[in-house]
């Protein structure tokens, strides 16, 4: 019995402590817990990791382009909303190529840098993609993740890439 409230107690413990540490690595905005979701902070750390690649290859930062946002944001909810996985015909002027990703979503325990990193690892791994992102021409960039949600979590996500001049 002893041993069994020592179990209780010290699985207590560990919740409350992990608990905690969860709560402090949620205040600059970007590895908070995936589902108490800041889409525009998931968005954002796209970005910087992408520009980080681009920047460590010696080509310029891509800068977030207010018309490209709103079109990888429209075209995601569309994908979630007619369960589909497909490339835009069409997008805004000056674009040069979109990236698409998707997948259902994880664990309570994610991050967003772990969901962003997965996510431009995916492209990173896929020449085509990759070619698109480190475009040497490429100036402006917008990305958006939409998803669905069934009870409470995650069950479907689509991240939107758009990059072009």
């Amino acid at each position: 019995m002893k041993k069994l409230i020592l179990i209780v107690i010290a699985t207590f413990v560990n919740v409350c402590v992990f608990s905690q540490i969860a709560k402090e690595s949620t205040k600059d905005g970007l590895h908070g817990d995936i589902n108490n979701l800041d889409i525009d902070s998931l968005n954002r750390l796209m970005v910087i990791e992408i520009n980080q690649y681009r920047k460590d290859a010696g080509l310029t930062e891509l800068t977030i382009k207010t018309e490209f946002q709103q079109h990888c944001k429209e075209w995601g909810e569309y994908l979630i909303k007619t369960n589909q996985f497909i490339h835009a015909t069409s997008g805004p002027t000056g674009w040069l190529g979109e990236c698409l990703a998707g997948g259902g979503f994880h664990t309570i325990h994610s991050t967003y840098k772990n969901f962003v990193h997965n996510k431009v690892s995916g492209w990173k791994n896929s020449p085509r993609h990759w070619e698109i992102i480190m475009n040497p021409n490429a100036t402006m960039i917008g990305v958006y993740t939409s998803f669905s949600e069934v009870d409470g979590f995650w069950a479907d996500t689509v991240s939107v890439l758009l990059v072009g001049q």
